[in-house]
């Protein structure tokens, strides 16, 4: 696999207890995230934590590479990437990863599931989640409908796609249990953040938003 085809890379010296969100925050207008895995078994005030991030496609991640690997020549770069002080160096990883063309172009790591809020709030939902798959989040969104207030409205921002969002979505979409619902359980994809954002015209006001995992 040549490696302007990986869409894979390793990032390391972050902060030992650095978060998801915080790695996510730093990946914007690149591409669909297909995974991030945070390693920090060993990490030290030395060394500190590293972590994988997988991108779907190629353009991703060659989108990435242009912003944050200074000098592959010389392995990697250092410098565009900083969390809380620590430098972060970024190269391809070894083990390569190939483009996931197969995949359809709407799926994300990112879900939003609406309802009635008696089911569809953070608690029962992490309970749910939770039974599926182990999971980690960058974020949990709730949104406030002040014309509905019996509507539950969370977005669940998954560190991976294809074990923890899509295990998610066919959860709520095939499970006759949750389309029994009075308004019916809805699961969807939502955008990925830290993909390209296209140019919008003014909108009207947004929904209030409460960060469920700050």
């Amino acid at each position: 696999l040549p490696d302007r085809d990986n869409c894979a890379f390793w990032l390391t010296h972050f902060p030992p207890d650095v978060t998801y969100k915080e790695v996510f925050d730093q990946i914007r207008n690149c591409g669909r995230i297909h995974e991030v895995h945070i390693n920090n078994h060993e990490a030290d005030n030395t060394r500190g934590a590293a972590a994988k991030v997988v991108f779907f496609d190629r353009q991703g991640a060659n989108r990435f590479f242009l912003q944050h690997v200074l000098d592959p020549q010389r392995g990697g770069g250092a410098g565009r990437m900083s969390v809380r002080g620590w430098t972060v160096r970024c190269v391809r990883n070894r083990v390569r990863l190939i483009h996931r063309e197969y995949l359809p172009a709407d799926h994300t790591r990112v879900i939003r599931i609406t309802g009635p809020r008696d089911d569809v709030n953070y608690e029962r939902m992490i309970g749910h989640i939770s039974a599926l798959c182990h999971f980690d989040l960058e974020d949990a969104i709730m949104f406030h409908h002040p014309r509905a207030t019996n509507l539950g409205d969370i977005e669940f921002r998954f560190a991976r796609y294809d074990a923890q969002a899509l295990v998610v979505w066919l959860s709520f979409n095939r499970d006759p249990y949750w389309q029994g619902t009075n308004p019916p359980i809805t699961a969807r994809f939502m955008p990925d953040p830290c993909d390209v954002q296209p140019l919008q015209n003014p909108a009207p006001a947004p929904q209030a938003q409460l960060n469920l995992t700050n």
